[in-house]
């Protein structure tokens, strides 16, 4: 039986949008600028949540990272 509860695998921008709290557009902007993965399916923008998990845990670590670079400079 299928949990209605957990997140869906496959998200539609403004699925992402609502996650990330931007626009749609802003989201689909992102997609066709190739800095969020995705997927067209059937001419739909598709973004599958582990993607979007992976591409976040990356944008975290990036500030980190130039975070401490400006700390130490």
């Amino acid at each position: 039986m299928e949990d209605k509860t957990a997140a869906p695998e496959v998200l539609t921008t403004a699925d992402v949008a609502q996650i990330l709290r931007l626009s749609v557009k802003t989201v689909g902007d992102m997609i066709r600028n190739g800095e969020l993965p995705a997927m067209r399916i059937g001419g739909v923008w598709r973004i599958r949540r582990e993607s979007l998990d992976e591409w976040m845990k990356k944008q975290e670590q990036c500030r980190l990272v130039k975070g401490n670079q400006l700390n130490m400079g």
